[in-house]
């Protein structure tokens, strides 16, 4: 085998104590004809994190590099520091709880950017493991249509259907298109989506049609928190980035339109869920300016709750019993 490190693998943490071994023994188990490596970042965890990765770092120290944050830097700079450090020609990033499921993920990956040299990335299908449970397997092969090359920055603006932990990444194309520092003097919170659209606008974004990767979905999820107000915070920020590129690369009326119709119907449930009226009451105001006749019954019904309790409490059940 080549002792050159062909593929870095990413994994920035923050209190995953739960998750993390899991998370581990997934990637050291990847089966390759070249040599990886997988960089670790801690971002000051106040549980057992630390020490698990350390362990990890010793028992496999061909592979493995662990990096201390002495005081948590957030998300981007977390993940900043993993890039300017990764010395692969391809870089595949993993949640620190995630699980790559198929021994393989790694190799067709960088196996399809070897064939194909105008994709700056490729992803994959996954699974959605929820925390009570059940997984849905396949998970764009049921809900997700994906685009053609050349419509992805139209399909991203609408949805961010490309899971950071399925990717692999070109490094020339990285370090040639994306500024994490640029990311962060906009005020993004997160680094997935405004690399996806970069990429998008740039080059190719290829796909694989089958699941490689396993994703937690629970409470600690940054984009799918329980403490809903940090959801929002998430979805305002996802809100700032698509408005930037729209400015920044434009975007058709159309496409515009639904994005800001999605934003608003995802800010309504959140006020719903919270009985914040004052969001409530904006979020309806802007779906009504936008489209009258898209305004649902499920929409009306938490109208109904924001300003009375029983209607919310029955909505509320109702919901439940969908989901």
């Amino acid at each position: 085998m080549n002792t050159e490190i062909i593929a870095t693998i990413t994994v920035p943490t923050f209190n995953q104590e739960n998750y993390i071994a899991e998370t581990l023994d997934s990637l050291v188990s990847q089966e390759t004809d070249f040599k990886y490596e997988i960089l670790v970042g801690d971002d000051c965890s106040i549980d057992k994190t630390a020490d698990i990765i350390k362990k990890y770092e010793v028992q496999y120290p061909d592979k493995i590099k662990v990096f201390e944050n002495k005081v948590n830097q957030g998300i981007l700079k977390n993940y900043n520091r993993l890039m300017n450090a990764a010395k692969g020609k391809y870089i595949a990033g993993c949640g620190g709880d995630d699980i790559w499921h198929d021994p393989l993920k790694l190799k067709k990956q960088v196996d399809f950017l070897e064939r194909n040299q105008e994709y700056a990335m490729v992803h994959t299908d996954y699974d959605r493991l929820f925390e009570s449970g059940i997984i849905i397997h396949n998970f764009h092969k049921e809900n997700t249509t994906i685009p053609q090359d050349e419509m992805y920055y139209h399909a991203l603006m609408k949805n961010n259907f490309i899971l950071a932990s399925s990717t692999c990444t070109r490094a020339e194309s990285y370090r040639k298109y994306i500024d994490i520092e640029d990311f962060i003097k906009h005020g993004f919170a997160m680094e997935d989506l405004p690399m996806w659209l970069e990429f998008s606008k740039h080059s190719k974004i290829g796909y694989l049609p089958e699941s490689t990767v396993t994703y937690r979905e629970h409470g600690e999820s940054i984009s799918n928190n329980q403490n809903y107000r940090k959801a929002i915070k998430y979805l305002e920020s996802s809100y700032k980035a698509r408005t930037f590129y729209m400015k920044k690369y434009s975007c058709s009326d159309d496409v515009k339109k639904e994005f800001r119709i999605e934003y608003h119907t995802k800010m309504l449930s959140f006020a719903f869920k919270l009985r914040d009226r004052a969001l409530g009451k904006k979020s309806y105001s802007k779906l009504l300016k936008l489209e009258k006749e898209r305004v649902d019954s499920n929409i009306r019904w938490q109208i109904f709750g924001l300003n009375n309790l029983v209607c919310w409490l029955i909505a509320k059940f109702v919901f439940k019993l969908k989901n």
